[in-house]
């Protein structure tokens, strides 16, 4: 315990008048308390409560970050036998049909008549199956670009060493964006919506894309796309995907994609016979 003192002085200053028989008079009292040493200590300094420091010592490092959200994908896991659908793609009023096989390994095998509307469908779904395959090592070295932590899209992080300049940002276990470069354009990518499956493992369902000339950075399109999805056999296969288009020279168009006749394949067939039915 310490012992602290208080010395209290109380004056009294008389008139003029009164001068001749009182100068001036004072009372004296002084005071003592006793404090505890824990509570000087705490007023000095305030500590910092047990769970602030162990969060700040052990806050997840970029690379664990961005490798969680990777792991946290919907993907077709090891055993994955493929599936077969019938498709109709349309784009504006005109609609083409055909069939779609896609293999164990993700590679797609199609029945569509040729042209610019087959060559947009199959780009665009053979980029969802590719990023729905299983993929090999998950993790990247990566550092955070700041200290926000309020943005809505999440914690912004970089990779270390590569060539697009990759840059990501996650959320709740959720690549929510990613930005990088490719020859003279840069383009984004925002997740705006997901689904979870049982597992908790999500699949983007609404997101935007845009690009940019890296020179001018006059945009050089912009698309919002809406997937949806049909679980067959435990695994959660495209039913239909919608986007929006606009960009420069009052471009818009509107295109679709739909999948009927979902069916996982019973048996590795080769792409020629299946092809021949």
């Amino acid at each position: 315990m310490r012992r602290f003192c208080l010395a209290l002085i109380v004056s009294l200053i008389v008139s003029p008048a009164a001068h001749a028989h009182f100068a001036w008079l004072g009372h004296f009292c002084t005071l003592t308390m006793n404090v505890s040493a824990d509570e000087v200590e705490s007023k000095k300094s305030p500590k910092k409560s047990p769970e602030k420091k162990k969060e700040m010592k052990h806050e997840i490092s970029a690379s664990d970050l961005l490798a969680n959200a990777r792991s946290a994908r919907n993907v077709w896991e090891v055993g994955f036998p493929g599936f077969s659908a019938d498709v109709m793609v349309t784009v504006g009023s005109k609609t083409i049909e055909g069939k779609l096989r896609v293999s164990d390994e993700g590679e797609l095998t199609w029945i569509l008549p040729e042209g610019d509307m087959a060559k947009w469908a199959k780009s665009t779904l053979g980029s969802l199956v590719g990023h729905r395959m299983p993929t090999g090592d998950l993790g990247s070295a990566a550092s955070y670009v700041d200290q926000a932590r309020n943005h809505p899209l999440g914690r912004k992080i970089s990779l270390d060493q590569d060539s697009m300049g990759s840059v990501y940002r996650v959320q709740d276990n959720t690549i929510r964006q990613v930005n990088r470069e490719a020859g003279p354009s840069r383009f984004t990518i925002t997740v705006l919506q997901v689904q979870r499956d049982e597992r908790q493992r999500y699949l983007p369902t609404t997101f935007s894309v845009a690009s940019w000339n890296r020179k001018t950075g006059a945009l050089e399109f912009s698309l919002v796309a809406h997937h949806t999805f049909q679980r067959v056999g435990g695994y959660d296969l495209p039913k239909r995907l919608v986007e929006v288009n606009t960009g420069p020279k009052n471009l818009y168009d509107v295109k679709e994609i739909k999948l009927s006749n979902l069916r996982l394949n019973t048996s590795k067939v080769s792409a020629e016979a299946a092809n021949s039915k």
